[in-house]
């Protein structure tokens, strides 16, 4: 048992050792300081952008469930939909559309917010 042990001790040293310098040894002794910070920055921008992606993606995903299951509301309802393969995808796409259309003019509107926003006055 006790060999075990030394042997699993020995080896997260080893590994230990091995990361530490493959990340800061090889990998960043390649990078001037300057370029260090720049993927560091690099890196926290592709985070962020990641992030709202996945909130704008799981917003479609959200649309396209919600459009997908009208027509079966709406014949639930005694609206005279089909609920064909044909007519769950036209209204999927329809959702989808309207919630890209929503999303641009929302940031269209911001975006003319913020040029047609008046100069504050500079006090001294």
């Amino acid at each position: 048992m006790s060999e075990l042990f030394g042997f699993i001790t020995g080896l997260a040293a080893v590994m230990g050792k091995s990361a530490i310098n493959m990340f800061t040894g090889n990998f960043l002794g390649a990078f001037g300081t300057t370029n260090i910070a720049l993927i560091g920055v690099v890196f926290v921008m592709f985070i962020f952008l990641m992030r709202k992606a996945m909130g704008i993606m799981i917003s479609l995903a959200m649309v396209g469930i919600a459009s997908a299951s009208f027509p079966f509301v709406a014949g639930y309802l005694g609206f005279s939909i089909p609920t064909t393969p044909q007519t769950i995808v036209f209204f999927v796409v329809m959702g989808v559309a309207a919630y890209a259309a929503f999303m641009i003019g929302k940031y269209v509107l911001k975006l003319l917010g913020f040029f047609t926003k008046p100069a504050q006055p500079q006090t001294k």
